[in-house]
């Protein structure tokens, strides 16, 4: 993962996000991951197929900003991407959605200014429905 993937990851801070890429930099790191997969340690993410996955949000780009209460934002991030669309950390005239939880900052003046269309997190459940 990038830099900016951790820093989506809610609870994930500069300084954590800065920490895991270190560790998965060092040299003994991917000795360490082989050794846990002989073992039978799965270290990969189970791919899921279901019937959410789908082109409904193609095309689509997403923000999220402030704390959602439902989910976490990897949690939301997969909804999105298992549907299609697209999550990206910044507010730009190609995006079409942010979703709004508690406290969400400068990003939602952001897209008022930007004419980008504003969901609070119960909108955006139901727009995954």
């Amino acid at each position: 993962a990038q830099e900016e993937e951790l820093l989506a990851v809610d609870g994930v801070g500069p300084k954590i996000a800065r920490s895991v890429l270190l560790f998965f930099q060092q040299e003994g790191t991917a000795t360490l991951l082989n050794k846990l997969q002989r073992c039978g340690v799965n270290t990969l993410e189970p791919t899921v197929t279901s019937r959410k996955d789908s082109n409904a949000f193609a095309g689509k780009t997403f923000v999220f900003t402030g704390s959602l209460e439902r989910m976490t934002r990897q949690e939301a991030r997969r909804e999105v991407e298992q549907r299609g669309g697209r999550v990206t950390d910044s507010i730009s005239k190609n995006t079409d959605y942010l979703v709004a939880g508690k406290n969400p900052g400068s990003k939602l003046e952001r897209a008022r200014e930007l004419k980008v269309k504003v969901l609070g997190e119960g909108d955006f459940l139901d727009l995954l429905k």
